[in-house]
């Protein structure tokens, strides 16, 4: 069988890593049609996270916030599935005219996903309403909520004249909550291949013993935390039972891609 048909019965994470190690040696066509397919899954996976979030007493969007103006650039992609608008053609069209073509799995999620932005909070009345008085969600700023720009946000930077080497995805755990963190995760632009690893403070970032690509992220935040990245989910004999527990129940049957 070839890459797409593999892909399709099933082999995703064997083809996705061969794609990597090929580099551009792939056929585009090939590699966009598995990309196209991969994002497809990824956004039902989130059309159903969307769902099992809400049943769990969580809000998106910035209402908790106390000065809203201080994070306006961060819940300018909000929530939680942002569409198309965000990631049109035309954008996607100019940053490839400066920068050459983008790697195939970034290039089909701003195609097929857009944008996603899970940064909320819990529902503080149906919390306090319980009789245990209990959340199933951790802390604020140790949740990590999915979220990923779309291309009109990387398009603006285009505008500002900028000599950008790099475009942010996403800001760190701290930052989605407007607290003073590191920095954001970026991909490089210019760089060939598949599946761009990812970038934090100028370095590729790694998990696991090899390199973090952005479909391996949304992997690991989707696949296994439910749409959580959060911290205490990337060392599991730290992770208390309960955020375990919330996690197997938002995994529960999704896609594999």
């Amino acid at each position: 069988m070839d890459l797409l048909d593999r892909y399709l019965a099933g082999d995703c994470v064997l083809v996705h890593d061969e794609l990597i190690e090929a580099e551009d040696a792939i056929d585009r066509a090939v590699q966009d049609a598995i990309a196209t397919e991969m994002m497809r899954r990824v956004r039902r996976n989130i059309a159903t996270l969307i769902e099992r979030w809400k049943e769990r007493g969580w809000m998106f969007g910035y209402e908790w916030a106390i000065a809203p103006a201080s994070i306006a650039r961060l819940a300018s992609d909000s929530p939680p599935l942002v569409g198309l608008e965000n990631s049109s053609d035309d954008s996607i069209q100019r940053i490839e005219a400066r920068f050459g073509r983008l790697p195939a799995t970034i290039r089909a999620f701003w195609k097929v996903v857009g944008a996603v932005n899970f940064v909320g909070c819990p529902d503080d009345t149906l919390v306090s309403a319980s009789s245990e008085d209990w959340s199933p969600w951790p802390a604020q700023q140790e949740i990590d909520p999915l979220q990923v720009c779309g291309a009109g946000r990387h398009d603006e930077w285009l505008h500002n004249g900028e000599d950008v080497r790099e475009f942010p995805l996403y800001p760190d755990f701290v930052m989605k909550y407007g607290y003073a963190g590191v920095g954001w995760i970026s991909f490089a632009l210019g760089r060939l291949g598949f599946d761009p690893p990812l970038r934090f403070e100028g370095g590729d970032m790694a998990w696991r013993g090899r390199k973090q690509t952005f479909a391996r992220e949304l992997r690991m935040v989707i696949l296994e935390g439910g749409g959580m990245g959060c911290v205490p989910l990337r060392d599991p004999d730290q992770t208390p039972g309960q955020l375990r527990q919330l996690a197997r129940e938002l995994v529960s049957g999704l896609e594999r891609f």
